[in-house]
């Protein structure tokens, strides 16, 4: 058994993002020892656009996560000659799975961050489509309209969960696990509907990023742990090595 296989053993973890089908938070979590229970606090759903209507319109295309690239691929596609640019490995790791390789990889933790990447990169005038969520933030086409021609598509929407598992709202009232994990500002804002408002205060997080940490502070807690990478993997990653120098 490998170290790692030990970092974890007897802790209680809670996991509320999506899941696919190998699902490195739970999967690896649980991989390395800790015990985990899970329920996804929000789920995605698609938002019907007309299909087919972005070919040979413009210059670029930037997605910012992997859903975005699903939602968008499941009714449209585009020329291979178009230029892509996506935020992170993760996102660029799913284009592929459509035939296509991103031009551009951005490494920002968050969208004032990839912004800035972007406006190293794009020409004066460039007409971009920038693909998103609906509940994301107006960083990139603010911080770019003064170089750009942006349109901004919301391809999906995120759904709150109507209730929380009983076993994991018993784990939180009697403050008995060791971390939960949140992947986005929503999934926060979920939780914080569906468990009683004086435990909110109390919560040991561990954050996926920047952005979803600076949205919990406003709820007056501060994430035990935030990822320096944006992705599950990061979080995994720093899920370690935080319990590992505690000892």
């Amino acid at each position: 058994m490998s170290i790692q296989n030990n970092i974890l053993k007897g802790l209680t973890i809670i996991t509320t993002h999506p899941t696919s089908n190998f699902d490195i938070l739970i999967d690896g979590l649980a991989n390395a020892g800790a015990n985990v229970y899970h329920q996804a606090l929000i789920k995605i759903e698609g938002i019907n656009i007309k299909q087919n209507t972005f070919e040979d319109k413009y210059d670029r295309i930037v997605f910012t996560s992997k859903n975005g690239i699903k939602h968008f691929f499941d009714k449209n596609n585009l020329p291979k000659e178009i230029n892509i640019s996506v935020l992170g490995s993760a996102t660029a790791n799913q284009l592929e799975c459509y035939g296509l390789k991103a031009n551009f990889i951005g490494k920002a933790h968050n969208s004032i961050e990839f912004a800035d990447e972007l406006k190293n990169i794009i020409i004066k005038d460039e007409k971009i489509l920038l693909i998103v969520g609906e509940s994301a933030d107006h960083n990139i086409e603010t911080m770019l309209a003064k170089y750009a021609k942006i349109t901004r598509i919301n391809i999906y929407k995120t759904i709150f969960a109507d209730n929380i598992n009983d076993n994991i709202k018993e784990l939180i009232s009697k403050d008995n696990y060791n971390l939960i994990t949140i992947t986005s500002p929503s999934a926060f804002k979920s939780l914080t509907r569906l468990i009683d408002p004086k435990f909110i205060k109390t919560l040991k997080i561990g954050s996926i990023g920047s952005t979803t940490t600076k949205y919990i502070q406003q709820f007056q807690v501060n994430p035990l742990i935030t990822s320096n990478a944006y992705s599950y993997k990061g979080l995994f990653d720093s899920i370690l090595q935080y319990f590992a120098q505690k000892g």
